[in-house]
């Protein structure tokens, strides 16, 4: 008796920050607790951070009080950024492992203004285009009771108080055991902008250092 053996496909998906980057194309790894920084010494930014979010954090009574942003001590003197750098420019101080997602702590709530956190974002992108992407990683942990979260930072050749101004931004929303993606990209514009993605456009290992 002859059988007739069917090959089925099995498609893996797995989604992970090693999708993105190359850790050890990091100048610097900041471990910040609740999330990571892939840190560049010449940009005097972050290219990436990355973490986790989960329903109960989102659940948690939020803290109405900010912190003030600081110098990162983990990151050498002369590379380092601080809050006066920003000052009477043009740009916000706009957070990537944004204040909203981890405001339920004071002590966890600080470790998101750290400088090493934030890149030079137009007001329009910091409080408009980048806020609607962190809403709905907040929206979406509490659909699927947990998501991680990759921020990528491309950066433009413009110089403002020796830090890179950023071009612009990717932000990838992911749940494996749901087979879930959602992707958003932000340009650094004062204007407002379509910021959906198809995931399958977010380029792969785009920082070599």
């Amino acid at each position: 008796m002859k059988y007739l053996i069917l090959l089925i496909p099995v498609f893996v998906f797995a989604i992970s920050v090693k999708t993105f980057i190359h850790k050890q194309d990091c100048d610097q790894i900041i471990n910040k607790r609740v999330y990571q920084i892939c840190y560049n010494y010449s940009k005097k930014s972050a290219t990436a951070v990355w973490y986790s979010l989960n329903e109960k954090q989102v659940k948690l009574p939020k803290l109405k009080t900010r912190p003030g942003f600081y110098g990162e001590k983990k990151i050498p003197k002369k590379f380092r950024t601080y809050t006066k750098d920003y000052t009477k420019t043009e740009y916000d101080r706009g957070h990537l492992a944004n204040n909203g997602d981890f405001a339920y702590n004071k002590s966890i709530q600080k470790l998101t203004f750290s400088m090493a956190n934030v890149t030079m974002q137009l007001p329009k992108v910091n409080r408009g285009s980048w806020k609607k992407a962190e809403i709905s990683e907040r929206n979406l942990a509490l659909k699927y009771k947990k998501v991680h979260i990759v921020n990528l930072v491309l950066y433009s050749k413009k110089i403002v108080n020796g830090i890179t101004v950023p071009s612009s931004f990717f932000k990838i929303i992911y749940n494996n055991a749901n087979h879930f993606e959602k992707c958003y990209y932000v340009r650094n514009i004062n204007d407002k902008q379509n910021i959906d993605i198809d995931c399958s456009l977010v380029p792969k290992y785009i920082y070599n250092f």
